[in-house]
């Protein structure tokens, strides 16, 4: 397995906020691009060597920062850079 580059699983922190912080950096430097689904689930637990469990926390911890959206149907999607931080 391939660690994440820049993701540090040994600082003292819970694993699901460093992962939902290393996601958001990711997404606010557009190497997740707008409009687009994140890589599944099961691509960042293999990428971040974490549980299904930790990357579902994290995925909930970005829905409510507004940086990702459901889709009916599809799962999420990286929400457009002008409604970051936006309540709707």
């Amino acid at each position: 397995m391939i660690m994440a580059k820049g993701f540090d699983p040994t600082k003292h922190d819970h694993l699901y906020k460093m992962l939902a912080n290393h996601l958001s950096d990711r997404i606010e430097s557009g190497e997740l691009p707008e409009n687009r689904p994140p890589p599944s689930k099961c691509r960042l637990a293999y990428e971040y060597e974490v549980s299904i469990g930790t990357v579902r926390h994290a995925i909930r911890i970005l829905r409510d920062r507004g940086l990702i959206i459901p889709v009916p149907g599809k799962g999420f999607q990286v929400r457009t850079r002008q409604k970051f931080g936006a309540n709707g």
